[in-house]
């Protein structure tokens, strides 16, 4: 019996797969659409200046890889590891669609709470927590070579702006992104153990019943 055929005994592992194709497949959905509305969309939409070629083929990349996860599930890869490699992947490709869109303007920002989200649902608080410093280092790295003006800030909203210029503001953007961030990961990753506590209890006892009742 091949790996990907092979039954999974382990409830926990089960739960993990079903999670992680879900995910697989609802980011690709999403980037699928998002791909086609960028590609239509011209260099400059309203007052907003967003360089629509990157971004899409950031957004055909993500699909790729959206599909490669699904493919490796099957395949029968280690759930865990796989789960661990696609939210820190996700983070990665979010640090490159927030520095262009703006970086530190950039309202796709929003995206670094949602990766934190979908880490605890996968990974539990760890993974949370993980996939935070992940995104709080590369976030701060972009600032990092924006103030060292090795890569360019995208002015999205039409705003010259100097990104060296704007020096501890850049820092303090850092700050009221992560502490957020870092806060949800503990939150997030505390709930979703004690539902997984749960569910794990409510699955014994129904086992014990059943058992008492053959």
């Amino acid at each position: 019996m091949s790996p990907a055929q092979a039954p999974v005994s382990d409830p926990k592992t089960t739960t993990l797969i079903q999670d992680l194709r879900s995910v697989f497949i609802a980011v690709g959905i999403l980037t699928a659409g998002l791909s086609v509305l960028i590609f239509a969309a011209s260099e400059r939409s309203i007052a907003l200046q967003i360089p629509s070629r990157p971004l899409t083929g950031l957004a055909f990349g993500t699909l790729l890889f959206s599909l490669g996860g699904l493919l490796a599930l099957e395949r029968g890869w280690p759930v865990r590891v796989l789960a661990w490699v696609a939210m820190i992947v996700y983070t990665v490709l979010v640090t490159l669609v927030v520095q262009l869109t703006g970086g530190p303007m950039s309202p796709t920002v929003a995206l670094y709470l949602l990766l934190v989200v979908g880490a605890a649902f996968l990974l539990g608080r760890k993974g949370a927590m993980g996939v935070g410093i992940v995104s709080a280092l590369g976030y701060g790295l972009m600032l990092l070579l924006l103030y060292a003006g090795r890569i360019p800030l995208v002015p999205i909203w039409g705003l010259e702006v100097n990104a060296p210029e704007l020096g501890a503001l850049l820092l303090v953007n850092w700050v009221t992104l992560c502490i957020p961030m870092l806060v949800t990961a503990v939150l997030a990753g505390t709930v979703t153990e004690r539902l997984h506590r749960s569910n794990q209890e409510l699955r014994e006892s129904e086992r014990l019943r059943q058992n008492l009742t053959d």
